[in-house]
């Protein structure tokens, strides 16, 4: 009787996000995925593979090995979300522009109704 062939695949999880896998154990041949989630307010910044960084573009959420024919490795590092902070500081601009304007109208209101007074005097 032949023994099977079993396979691993070392998942090194790493902060501000998390490799998610029903398995790390895989007979030859077999195909692996594994999910990648990056926190709140970070995106994935790189995979890497069996030492080797793997092209990705950020909205790539998992990595599948194909054919698995020997023992491999998966890691993520993750970086800050750049475009949360930028809305963040968007919406920041508009709310202080919105507060500028109102208080300029509340000026010219009180300019209007001073001179409506002084005018009314005479």
């Amino acid at each position: 009787m032949f023994a099977k062939n079993i396979f691993t695949v070392t998942v090194t999880q790493s902060a501000n996000g998390k490799i998610d896998y029903y398995t790390d154990a895989f007979e030859f041949g077999q195909n692996g995925t594994f999910i990648i989630r990056a926190n709140s307010g970070y995106t994935i910044k790189c995979i890497i593979v069996d030492g080797q960084e793997i092209e990705i573009n950020k909205t790539e959420t998992q990595y599948t090995f194909e054919n698995i024919s020997q023992d491999h490795t998966i890691t993520a590092e993750f970086e800050v979300d750049d475009t949360v902070n930028n809305a963040n500081n968007g919406s920041d601009i508009l709310i202080w522009i919105c507060v500028a304007l109102v208080g300029l109208a509340i000026i010219i209101l009180c300019g209007y109704i001073y001179r409506k007074k002084i005018h009314n005097r005479y």
